[in-house]
């Protein structure tokens, strides 16, 4: 036998060989340690978000990842110690959900890459943060102007609605108040009165309660987060007022208030699932030694009484 002939039949082998080894597997060669950090877990959708970020890290059993949040969406010492911690311990990626402590973040996410850990910001941006190994983001301002033209096709012009913020001034939530206003341009709706509950739902249900003693001719009522939608639902049931209300997140305690036709009609989905693995996946890459950059993650659309039970079918934790 020649050693042409030979090379041949090694390389058909290997050939064959490579044809039987499970694509899956390819994703189980990187290896590393990752933090992966929420801002908070007194919200439905960061735990969906980890849930969701847990079952994909098992596709990647080279890879050690470490999952946990802070006490609140817009305090930052609790995490400013968790990544210098991470730093400490050599660990190579952190993942970042900032909430809205983005800004005060920045200083130890940067000391954290001068000593060569990755940063993957997830969900909302950092614009102080330069040089993030990969930035999974999503269009804040697109996603729910199908909201207002669901409510626009609802009402008729000359009707009033309020508009219940959280954190007014944070660049993702006013992406979500001037794309559902994209959504009622032309539409003749006029916008009442505005007011931030800083995602509480207490303080939106004192807001609901001042609003419908203000403005009793209110049609309508759009909320850019469903947590804080919860308490303004609970102003609406006591003054058994009836008005179009829509929210934003696809949280599990508004789609089933939507499924029953109760109050609610319509959410925008906000896909936490879908950052978490997108945010594992990510990391994976990153310790393969690619350089992502910027990562979509997908809109979903709305969710309206037509597809509420197929959503909570597929999406029972979030």
């Amino acid at each position: 036998m020649t050693n042409r002939t030979m090379n041949l039949l090694f390389g058909l082998a290997a050939m064959g060989s490579l044809a039987c080894f499970p694509l899956d597997a390819l994703a189980q060669r990187p290896t590393g340690q990752v933090l992966y950090i929420v801002p908070t877990l007194d919200d439905q959708a960061y735990i969906s978000q980890l849930d969701a970020a847990r079952k994909e890290a098992g596709k990647y059993p080279g890879i050690k990842f470490q999952f946990t949040a802070g006490a609140s969406r817009n305090t930052a010492p609790e995490l400013i110690a968790k990544i210098e911690s991470a730093v400490t311990r050599g660990l190579d990626v952190i993942v970042i959900d900032p909430g809205e402590a983005g800004e005060q973040l920045t200083p130890a996410l940067e000391k954290a890459q001068a000593q060569g850990v990755k940063v993957i910001t997830n969900s909302v941006p950092i614009p102080t943060l330069k040089n993030a190994a990969a930035r999974i983001q999503f269009d804040d301002r697109a996603a729910p102007r199908p909201a207002g033209e669901y409510m626009a096709s609802k009402l008729k012009p000359g009707d009033r609605i309020a508009v219940l913020r959280c954190y007014a001034g944070n660049t993702q939530m006013d992406n979500r108040q001037d794309g559902f206003l994209d959504g009622l341009q032309g539409s003749g709706i006029k916008v009442a009165v505005t007011g931030d509950a800083f995602c509480d739902p207490l303080k939106a249900r004192a807001l609901m309660e001042n609003w419908l003693t203000a403005f009793p001719d209110l049609k309508g009522l759009y909320s850019d987060t469903d947590i804080a939608l919860i308490g303004a639902v609970e102003a609406l049931k006591r003054a058994n007022k009836d008005m179009l209300v829509i929210g934003h997140d696809g949280q599990a305690a508004a789609v089933k208030m939507i499924a029953a036709g109760d109050i609610i009609d319509a959410t925008v989905i906000y896909p936490y699932w879908a950052f978490g693995e997108t945010a594992v996946d990510t990391a994976a890459r990153v310790l393969a030694g690619e350089k992502p950059g910027d990562v979509a993650v997908p809109i979903q659309g709305i969710i309206t009484r037509d597809n509420a039970a197929q959503f909570l079918k597929d999406h029972p934790g979030d």
